[in-house]
């Protein structure tokens, strides 16, 4: 590799009343060569206080707007969490969550982070939310200047080596798409498939994963319609797909529009179609059943939050009953309850003081575990903790395992 520069940084960083000396060697490519990402060994801090460790941790979130639904049960999620350690004197440390709306517009996610950066002086970032998300901090991600635990999002492209300073706990789109075709075509012999999906990072992100996973099964994608993102057009969509008469459709949309289209598709005719969807779909599942008759079959990177039998799933139930018992189990906010877990996990074994590379180093040596009955294991190429994938097959039925 040629290089034509090479700077050498020194930055002294206290924490902890400790002073640590951390050098950053960071070479600047030609401009025609991709730039290499960075793994820089940020300490995040922790102040003293109560005989604890408070740890600071942030996240930008949209609390309001289009998928505020979404952005606010993760974070009641997490905070079960965090509520909870907090309240436990034994715990030598606890985490104070810094949070900010970002309303799902991207120039305010990065306006969020720089601001968060600043004035928590943390680079520890939990539970980003999105494919679009993901690809507008790529560049924080890049530079070292954040550690993206967690994202709840299941993009291949930003699953990768090259991405050091991220790690996921979830399954990717490809699996979850994987163990809805094969469900579709091998058990309800639905071969004609179509998809309808948003016109964005994440739709893109999900047709990409669906048409590699029709050629794995030999299956033909019969039509692919969008909608605009943050609307509700989806009239065109439905012509597209109504015309080609598929016998099943990957739904890849947000709660309101999916709403519409699935009642369209029924007014056009084909109430007989398999309904597929990620589990964006599971909040809308039981007002389609009982409106229009149609069972929503979808999947799920966390099993059922309001049976599950494994330990995590009652740990978690048992603390919304305790913490906000007027709230109902849902995936998501399962699924920040479970990153919040983990991440509580991973530091109680890593040493004081804490940095990314030394969080990091301890969540890359996990090997096959069963944590609190999820099964996990790191996978250094794409840098994810679960491989789980759990069916819906209708409102009321209960989960199965599809993949693991």
């Amino acid at each position: 590799m040629n290089i034509k520069k090479l700077f050498l940084f020194i930055g002294v960083i206290a924490s902890l009343g400790t002073a640590v000396t951390v050098v950053f060697l960071t070479y600047r490519p030609s401009p025609t060569k991709t730039k290499i990402p960075q793994v820089a060994q940020e300490v995040i801090p922790a102040v003293a206080t109560e005989n604890r460790q408070e740890i600071q941790l942030c996240s930008t979130l949209p609390l309001s707007g289009e998928l505020s639904v979404l952005g606010n049960q993760i974070f009641e999620g997490m905070n079960l969490m965090f509520n909870k350690i907090r309240q436990d004197p034994q715990f030598p440390f606890f985490f104070r969550l810094h949070v900010r709306d970002d309303q799902a517009d991207m120039a305010e996610t990065r306006k969020n982070v720089r601001r968060l950066i600043k004035s928590s002086k943390s680079p520890l970032f939990i539970s980003l939310l999105g494919t679009d998300t993901m690809a507008t901090l790529l560049p924080f991600i890049n530079e070292g200047k954040m550690l993206a635990l967690f994202p709840v999002e299941g993009s291949t492209a930003h699953r990768c080596t090259e991405y050091k300073n991220a790690i996921f706990f979830r399954a990717s789109y490809e699996q979850e798409v994987d163990a809805l075709i094969n469900y579709a075509a091998n058990t309800l012999q639905r071969k004609q498939i179509a998809i309808f999906y948003e016109a964005s990072e994440w739709g893109e992100a999900v047709l990409k994963a669906l048409k590699k996973v029709l050629a794995k099964y030999q299956l033909p994608l019969v039509t692919q319609a969008s909608y605009p993102q943050q609307t509700l057009n989806i009239s065109r969509a439905v012509k597209e797909l109504s015309a080609s008469s598929p016998n099943a459709i990957l739904c890849v949309a947000q709660s309101r529009p999916a709403y519409h289209f699935i009642q369209e598709i029924i007014n056009k005719g084909l109430f007989k179609t398999a309904i597929l969807g990620l589990s964006s779909l599971i909040p809308i599942q039981e007002t389609i059943k009982e409106s229009r008759g149609v069972e929503i079959i979808t999947s799920s990177v966390v099993p059922d939050p309001k049976r599950s039998a494994l330990v995590i799933a009652q740990e978690y139930r048992s603390d919304l009953e305790k913490f906000s018992p007027n709230r109902q189990p849902t995936p998501y906010s399962f699924e920040g309850y479970i990153n919040a877990a983990l991440l509580v996990e991973f530091a109680k074994t890593t040493k004081i003081p804490w940095t990314t590379t030394s969080l990091m180093q301890t969540i890359e040596k996990l090997g096959h575990v069963r944590f609190k009955g999820i099964e996990l294991k790191f996978n250094p190429s794409t840098r994810t903790l679960s491989h789980n994938v759990w069916l819906n097959t209708g409102h009321d039925k209960e989960w199965v395992l599809a993949t693991k």
